[in-house]
């Protein structure tokens, strides 16, 4: 892989992200990966080590049972033991049981999901982990690192040997320092105490010839003398030798396991192999967890694309001060355009831009996850040039433009069409004259190079040759011109406006010297920036303005699906309604038909009884006209009123006459009495209905005139609901109007007030109502209500 500049990576920070992520690993051994992880130019390796994480990344959200304890580093403890005869520490044993275990759970997990975790599986296949081997040492060192009292049957008897040896030592030491505090030898603050490894008394300076014994030490005032007593010699002694056996029989125990282990030393030392990598893996994940990074799609050639991009320390930053980062999108592809130019104010986000390219594409070939939305893709470029920030060199005797010459020169011998080139701040350093003509002649070479790349200017003659030139395109860094503050996001196909002008206008300067700035640019500079400037103002209220049209085309979308639906419903609902129409007047006809039938077989069974003929007519008149009935409804759905229509009033027999319409009332004739109604209230009767009714009315022999003697001028309601008043209330009015009766009495009761206030409200609906009044208080008051008809 070839690099420029040779500090790269501390010009584009990667030497940071290196830090980070060597923050999360558990062992120094996997800090050392992280710093060493190299720039990978072949893609089956950059893959393999993205892909790996990829898989932990996997496990970590699928949680499925996978080994959660810390890693240890055996490695260590493995070159120990290669020497013959030589053995670990019980410390050294404990670790190694850890590490041993880990290593076989994580072997036994991968090698069981290798289907779903390919990657990582591939690292646990050359090596077989012994889990005996494990409770083998657990057999022999305790959970505190130490070696277990049964692990042989001659440490047990020593170590018993030892706690009843320790226990006459204190009882003898214990009787003889009583005996001495009780001669005042001693103060009464004393105790017995170690030195050397033996059970001693602290006496008087003074007095220590009075006490028979050895000295073994002294205070540090020498004060206090602490003695081992005669009586008690033999008995440490004892102690101590036992010590000395305890200590043989334990290195004697750990050799033997050492053995044990050496035993499994290969499959141990690949293990010790795989436990830094999967830290260093592990730790790629929980980056990748914080920041948001992820395994975007990694494609062979050369290109990229970014979407949602962002740069991870500037994301970081912003988080720690809760604020947002604007994400960045671009491409670059040998079909479209190879090499992007970005231009615009200072302090505006080109360098940040272009620095997020060059640390992601170092991150991902370095096998890092990137801060990218995973529909981003990388190509793999086999070099990486930059030319970033001051690069002076007092020891070369290097100015900055010389060493910008210098890059230069490099990028044009060595840039080819797998190169990645990233300038800031092209062509300055210099007279702008030249500088801008010899950045124009090096770009023309990337150009004629097929190389890629990432440059920021604010030379006009770098944007208007990339206009132009094939495989190049024109970046703007976007900004507000009305408040003349950056906005942060990367605008491609026109280029930046520096809005040099219009800062040194909002900072104050004086207007003078802007004028005099403006004849000294020149017009055609001014005009250029003028119009770029109109361009970005002009481009910002059209994308206004089309939010707000897409806004309003989203809700007439919304209101025509609502339209179509309620559309739908209602021609469904027609459909329904007719049909359960057809098939209940198929019912009724059935049943009526059955009916008739019936009421002839009694006809003919009575042998012509009168009386039954009369009974039976009656019978059948009713039938047809329920079936009359039941047909005119379902006609009367579909048709319209017109004047000469035969009409009743729903749920009345009396038939009339439609003389005219005006609007939702009609006026209809009843025999000789004329009265104005609503057309709801009314439906159409067919002929054969209103032949139907007058037979009826025959048969019962019931006529206007009769029904006129029979009609009760009051209606009483009390103790009724509202809802059910005003059906009884319609057929009482109706009939009233068809009969021509004039004056009448409604009876609500007072309560509350509500029944009457509903029944009056409602008959104001009536035209043909004159008057309406209370009844006079000795017969009700406000309780009744007395209608006069015109």
């Amino acid at each position: 892989m070839h690099i420029y500049p040779n500090k790269i990576e501390q010009k584009l920070e990667v030497d940071q992200i290196r830090d980070l992520i060597k923050g999360f690993c558990q062992m120094p051994v996997s800090r050392s990966l992280v710093m060493s992880a190299s720039l990978l130019e072949d893609f089956g390796e950059i893959r393999q080590r993205l892909m790996q994480v990829s898989d932990y990344i996997k496990i970590t959200e699928n949680n499925e049972g996978y080994p959660k304890d810390n890693l240890e580093d055996i490695e260590p403890l493995l070159v120990k033991m290669k020497l013959e005869g030589s053995h670990l520490s019980a410390d050294d044993f404990f670790l190694l049981s850890k590490g041993n275990r880990i290593l076989s759970q994580w072997q036994q997990f991968l090698s069981n999901s290798k289907e779903s975790y390919t990657w990582l599986a591939q690292l646990v296949s050359d090596f077989e982990i012994d889990q005996a081997l494990s409770d083998k040492i657990d057999e022999v060192i305790n959970e505190h690192g130490e070696v277990r009292d049964n692990a042989s049957p001659a440490l047990i008897k020593i170590r018993r040997d030892i706690v009843k040896s320790e226990q006459k030592v204190r009882k003898s030491i214990k009787s003889i320092f009583d005996q001495v505090k009780k001669d005042h030898l001693a103060d009464e603050s004393g105790e017995i105490t170690i030195r050397e490894g033996r059970l001693v008394i602290p006496v008087r300076a003074e007095f220590k010839r009075k006490v028979a014994g050895f000295v073994h030490d002294e205070s540090s005032t020498g004060q206090t003398v602490f003695m081992e007593p005669t009586q008690v010699l033999e008995l440490n002694n004892l102690v101590r030798e036992l010590g000395y056996q305890e200590q043989r029989e334990v290195l004697r125990i750990l050799i033997q396991l050492s053995d044990r282990v050496r035993m499994n030393i290969n499959g141990l030392e690949r293990g010790a192999d795989f436990l830094p990598k999967l830290d260093f893996i592990m730790a790629k994940a929980k980056f990748a967890h914080q920041f948001g990074a992820c395994i975007p799609i990694l494609k062979k050639t050369p290109g990229m694309e970014l979407i949602g991009a962002v740069h991870p320390l500037l994301w970081k930053v912003n988080k720690d001060q809760e604020k947002s980062v604007i994400p960045l999108n671009l491409s670059l592809s040998h079909d479209e355009y190879r090499v992007l130019i970005i231009s615009g104010p200072n302090a505006g986000g080109k360098s940040v831009a272009m620095k997020t390219v060059g640390l992601l594409q170092y991150m991902l070939q370095c096998g890092f996850p990137v801060t990218v939305d995973p529909a981003s893709s990388f190509g793999v470029f086999n070099q990486i040039f930059i030319d970033i920030g001051d690069s002076q060199s007092l020891e070369n005797d290097l100015s900055t433009y010389s060493s910008r010459l210098t890059a230069m020169k490099y990028f044009s011998e060595w840039a080819d069409r797998k190169s990645l080139v990233l300038i800031d701040e092209f062509g300055t350093g210099t007279e702008p004259q030249f500088g801008g003509a010899i950045a124009e002649a090096l770009l023309n070479r990337l150009v004629h190079q097929q190389s890629y790349g990432v440059i920021t200017t604010h030379y006009a003659n770098i944007k208007k040759y990339a206009n132009h030139a094939k495989g190049m395109i024109n970046g703007a860094m976007r900004y507000d011109t009305n408040h003349l503050v950056p906005l942060y996001e990367l605008e491609i196909g026109k280029p930046g406006s520096s809005f040099a002008l219009e800062i040194a206008r909002k900072i104050g300067l004086n207007n003078d010297l802007i004028a005099y700035a403006k004849s000294k640019i020149g017009v055609s500079q001014v005009d250029y920036d003028k119009m770029l400037t109109e361009l970005q103002g002009d481009k910002a209220k059209y994308e206004k303005l089309n939010e707000g049209l897409t806004q309003k085309e989203s809700q007439l979308k919304q209101l025509r699906n609502d339209y179509l639906s309620l559309k739908e419903m209602l021609e469904s609902d027609k459909k329904r309604i007719i049909s359960d129409s057809k098939v209940k007047a198929s019912r009724i006809l059935e049943g009526a038909n059955k009916e008739i039938e019936r009421v002839i077989r009694e006809i003919k069974e009575s042998n012509a009884n009168k009386e039954k003929i009369l009974v039976g007519r009656k019978r059948i008149t009713d039938l047809k006209l329920k079936m009359a009935i039941t047909k005119e409804k379902s006609n009367a759905r579909s048709s319209t009123f017109k004047v000469g229509d035969q009409v009743r009033i729903k749920n009345n027999e009396g038939i009339g006459t439609l003389q005219d319409i005006k609007g939702k009332k009609a006026q209809v004739v009843f025999g000789s009495l004329t009265s104005f109604l609503k057309l709801d209230r009314l439906e159409k009767v067919s002929g054969a209905i209103g032949n139907t009714i007058q037979k009826k009315r025959r048969i019962e022999g019931l006529d206007l005139v009769q029904r006129q003697e029979h009609f009760i001028r009051e209606l009483d309601v009390r103790g009724k609901r509202p809802e059910e008043v005003l059906t009884i209330l319609d057929a009482f009015m109706d009939d009233a109007i068809v009969l021509g009766n004039v004056n009448l009495k409604i009876i609500h009761g007072k309560g509350h007030g509500v029944l009457r206030e509903v029944i009056r409200t409602h008959l104001k609906t009536y035209p043909n109502i004159e008057t309406m009044h209370d009844e006079h208080l000795d017969r009700g008051g406000s309780g009744v209500t007395l209608i006069t008809l015109n």
